[in-house]
């Protein structure tokens, strides 16, 4: 297999791979949705990590963290938003576009559970739930090892059963769109020519 179509498979691993990190299921109410995502009964789900962590907060509708989350801005150039090789379909979970002053698009992952310790002076401490291993995971591992094995259709077979998991409508990533697009990302190519 040619070298540059294994860089652009493993481009587009990358940016489903970050997809994958940001979509949680759901439907009901941001709150409603990431408790569903942390639910322990959903197959899904293979390891969750309770913890003391203000993430609710910071991922969630506040201005703490606004400058480090994920803003419009990433969503349209990087990840959900922006060209990909396998064509402009609609995402199974909208992301919650917050506007002014926190400029973030929300996916509902790390809800906020606050444990409170005093009930008349109401305070506690701030915890989540944290997802850290998932089957969705597990496919997109799967398919960055078989790229690097060589196993092109293997790979292709995997990212496409994620992405059909993930988005609505027809998708298909094929090896030739996965190098059409690879020609026009400016920024994708950018950076591999830095890193070489």
């Amino acid at each position: 297999m040619h070298l540059k179509c294994w860089v652009a498979m493993s481009k587009v691993y990358f940016v489903i791979m970050m997809l994958c990190l940001l979509l949680p299921s759901g439907s009901d109410g941001f709150k409603n949705r990431a408790l569903k995502f942390i639910d322990p009964s959903n197959a899904n789900n293979l390891l969750l990590i309770a913890s003391y962590s203000g993430l609710g907060r910071i991922y969630g509708f506040y201005t703490i963290g606004a400058r480090y989350t994920h803003s419009d801005f990433v969503a349209a150039k990087e990840t959900v938003e922006a060209p990909n090789a396998w064509g402009s379909t609609e995402l199974k979970l909208k992301g919650e576009h917050v506007q002014e002053p926190y400029r973030k698009i929300l996916f509902p992952r790390y809800p906020e559970q606050f444990e409170i310790t005093d009930r008349i002076a109401g305070t506690g401490y701030l915890r989540t739930t944290q997802v850290e291993f998932t089957t969705d995971e597990t496919l997109l591992i799967k398919a960055e090892a078989e790229i690097m094995l060589g196993e092109k259709e293997a790979a292709l077979a995997d990212m496409n059963a994620y992405l059909s998991n993930a988005y609505s409508g027809q998708v298909e990533l094929t090896e030739q769109k996965i190098k059409t697009w690879n020609k026009g990302n400016e920024v994708l190519n950018s950076t591999a020519s830095n890193a070489s």
